[in-house]
């Protein structure tokens, strides 16, 4: 029997084959850099960092800090202490010191995610234990997970503190301890200090206990508040107010700013309707979409729609109805306040932080595709293999910083031309293209395991 430490393992060994050796974008350089600088100047300021020439960072009062939310630097700076002190630093072994912080950050908190999406689907979802592991198998190599799990970044953090926080409301409806309000909050309002647009779970996960219990909900606000304070005190001292750097305009007029009004996700707007309504397009099922680079969550709906009704209402947990619509605002803040699909990310980066959460529906598919017709498990077997393939093109290109993509189409470029398969085989080296055979005869022998279980269980 697969036991969660069984996945945490296989999870983990996948991500450590997989994790990037040196930062890929401005976006994982410009964290970088505040980690180096609070290690080795304990500062904020990134002034004297290796990786000043990242774009992504602001001025204020004489100095360049980095754009990002501290607070994922801030607890990562730890891993990087031990680092520099026995001899590991930026200075003297600038790869291998990004690849442990990566791997012993991201790649843990991607393990630990996936290991607790597994364990919800089970205890609280009754999801047969063979059905949960394919699902929590395909959660984590056929969506935009993988993808950057691979490089260090904040989204990974926040769709595992968000999960965390919906996991508590979940264990809080079958055992009322006020504790676990107060771990809600803690690890919702987390999310968002890390991503400061996953503050909209907040006010959701207040519901489920405020419904239940006033004492509850007061203790959900009192630890929410707390960490609240601790984001706001952080941004008063790195950029002179509460608002985070991006929303803030005046930090950005510096000569060389690689940003502006026009392009600041949450300042910037579209030129029009028709300009936006193609945005729209591209960021759900165009070029860069939810369901076209990670096509499984496509069966993740179809298990919304079998679960309704006679009367057409979702038959779902109520505190699932809760976040998906959190996720459904999420999406929409994204889909009018932004412009640039997530920069030269592969796919829209920003949805990583909700995909526990949406990936969750496929798992009411058990009885559907193990109970049902042959041309539904084949269809569903293709789909499976697609993805896999997509967060693969994904994990050979996370980010592709100089090199662009088509912003009227969302379309990613590489060397004049799309991703495909062929150009790993031949522009990469030979230990590349000897990693990446190796991580598909892995993925699939996993993949072929699991289908062989649900093949020959069957569920009345």
């Amino acid at each position: 029997m697969i036991r969660n430490v069984h996945i945490f393992l296989i999870f983990f060994l996948l991500f450590a084959l997989s994790t990037r050796i040196w930062v890929s974008s401005w976006n994982d350089a410009s964290r970088m850099a505040t980690i180096q600088s609070l290690v080795e100047e304990s500062t904020f300021i990134i002034d004297e960092s290796i990786f000043i020439g990242t774009g992504d960072k602001y001025y204020y009062k004489g100095h360049f800090y980095s754009d990002k939310p501290p607070l994922l630097s801030l607890v990562s700076s730890p891993i990087y202490f031990v680092l520099f002190h026995v001899g590991i630093t930026f200075s003297k072994h600038p790869r291998l010191a990004y690849y442990l912080i990566t791997l012993l950050t991201i790649g843990v908190l991607s393990s630990c995610g996936l290991t607790i999406f597994r364990k919800i689907l089970i205890q609280h979802f009754d999801v047969s234990t063979e059905w949960a592991d394919l699902t929590t198998f395909l959660t984590g190599t056929g969506t935009l997970l993988w993808v950057f799990s691979s490089v260090f970044n904040n989204h990974i953090a926040s769709a595992f503190l968000i999960l965390m926080g919906y996991n508590y409301i979940l264990r809080f409806k079958e055992n009322q301890k006020f504790s676990y309000a107060f771990y809600s909050a803690i690890f919702l309002s987390l999310a968002g200090s890390i991503d400061f647009t996953c503050f909209l779970f907040l006010p959701f996960g207040f519901l489920p206990f405020i419904r239940k219990s006033w004492k509850a909900g007061l203790l959900y606000g009192l630890a929410g508040s707390i960490i609240l304070s601790v984001y706001l005190f952080l941004n008063i001292h790195t950029s002179g107010s509460i608002l985070p750097p991006p929303l803030n305009e005046s930090l950005w007029i510096y000569e060389g700013s690689s940003f502006s009004i026009n392009d600041l996700s949450g300042l910037a707007e579209h030129k029009n309707f028709n300009k936006l309504g193609e945005y729209i397009f591209h960021m759900i099922i165009g070029n860069r979409g939810l369901f076209t680079l990670s096509p499984i969550l496509v069966f993740s709906v179809i298990g919304l729609l079998i679960r309704r009704d006679f009367s057409g209402k979702l038959r779902l947990r109520p505190e699932l109805n809760i976040f998906l619509i959190a996720c459904i605002l999420y999406i929409c803040l994204y889909l009018f306040r932004s412009v640039n699909y997530g920069g030269y990310a592969f796919g829209i980066r920003w949805y990583v932080s909700i995909m526990f959460i949406i990936c969750i529906p496929i798992g009411f598919l058990d009885n559907w595709i193990r109970n049902g017709s042959k041309i539904k498990r084949i269809l569903f077997g293709i789909v499976a293999i697609f993805s896999i393939l997509i967060s693969m093109l994904g994990y050979y290109a996370p980010f592709t910083p100089g090199i662009g993509f088509d912003t009227s189409s969302g379309e990613l470029i590489l060397h004049e031309g799309i991703i495909r398969p062929g150009l790993i085989l031949t522009t990469s080296s030979t230990l590349w293209r000897f990693k990446f055979i190796l991580l598909i005869v892995i993925l699939f022998f996993l993949l072929s395991i699991l289908f062989r279980r649900i093949k020959y269980i069957k569920v009345g």
